[in-house]
């Protein structure tokens, strides 16, 4: 798709996130939103006033990572601390999402997959509120488009590029980056040679310098409360465990995408999207695809929006005309 066409989309989805925040109500104390909303209140409140000691407290301690916190700035040094300015913030996450989403488009002849992907309930949805699951399918498509691009591990700065995308990732919430972007590295490195490896060591290493201050913090305060909820179920408002057992733990991301996720007839299109050879760049996509239910299919909790990233991928693939060339 054109790069016009891709600004066009961009302004229609500001101008419907702009209706929908002056015209729906604030969230509710049952939701994440609202203590996202309250920390980054917090962490701005400390950087206005110049107070090091809070800003590296709020920064370095809280149980979501602070570079979420930070992209709205620029919106609210000029709108001020409001929850407009922060949720404005997701036009960024948006941008780079179109942008990666497009640049994988033209690798696999997936001209109106921007447009696909924009249709998806789990993007425009995501959108409207201020919650770090549209800023995990933009950095994980932007580390895919890198990856794409990077004639297996050959070109350094694409690697680094994926690096960099894992590691802002990482920064916007808890792992969940990791979990696609990791997996979509393993297809490459049945061939790689030295230099594939020492690029990829490179790109780790922008990993690292991105995020080894905030996850040392994170492991040693949350990793024991982070472990305990993987082998249960969901505890609701009222305390109650809800856990899926059986066959429907097993579908219950396939089942989410034809719902919540992408709908019925756009999530079927993307499971049509599937079939093809597993080569080049498809494979890399569908590692990531993969890896990322994989993991979350056998972690006993659920939640809808655990496997929001596979939907940019799965957008290049269901739009793409090459699926038996690639």
């Amino acid at each position: 798709m054109r790069w016009r066409y891709i600004i066009f989309l961009w302004l229609l989805a500001a101008l419907y996130q702009g209706w929908w925040i002056a015209n729906n109500p604030l969230p509710d104390g049952f939701q994440n939103e609202y203590l996202l909303l309250g920390n980054a209140m917090d962490l701005w409140g400390a950087l206005t006033s110049g107070d090091i000691w809070h800003m590296r407290w709020y920064m370095y301690t809280g149980y979501w990572p602070w570079g979420f916190y930070a992209v709205p700035w620029p919106f609210m040094a000029v709108l001020g601390a409001t929850r407009t300015a922060l949720v404005m913030g997701n036009l960024i996450h948006l941008a780079v999402l179109l942008a990666a989403v497009n640049v994988m488009g033209r690798a696999l002849g997936a001209r109106w997959a921007p447009l696909l992907l924009l249709l998806c309930p789990g993007v425009f949805g995501t959108l409207v509120r201020f919650e770090p699951n549209l800023a995990d399918i933009a950095w994980t498509a932007a580390g895919l488009a890198f990856l794409v691009r990077s004639r297996g591990l050959q070109d350094r700065k694409m690697v680094l590029g994926w690096g960099a995308s894992l590691g802002l990732g990482l920064m916007m919430d808890r792992l969940s980056v990791g979990f696609f972007l990791v997996p979509a590295v393993l297809p490459l490195l049945w061939r790689a040679d030295r230099r594939a490896w020492a690029n990829l060591g490179l790109g780790l290493g922008v990993v690292l310098l991105l995020t080894g201050a905030y996850y040392r913090e994170f492991f040693l305060r949350h990793s024991a409360e982070l472990l305990s909820q993987a082998p249960v179920g969901e505890i609701d408002s009222a305390g109650a465990l809800t856990e899926a057992s059986g066959p429907l733990s097993l579908a219950y991301y396939p089942l989410v995408l034809l719902d919540s996720q992408a709908g019925p007839l756009l999530g079927a299109l993307m499971i049509w999207g599937l079939i093809g050879r597993v080569r080049g760049p498809r494979a890399v996509l569908l590692s990531s695809i993969a890896g990322g239910l994989v993991v979350f299919t056998f972690i006993a909790k659920k939640q809808v929006f655990y496997t929001l990233p596979i939907l940019a991928p799965l957008a290049v693939l269901a739009a793409s005309r090459g699926r038996w060339s690639a």
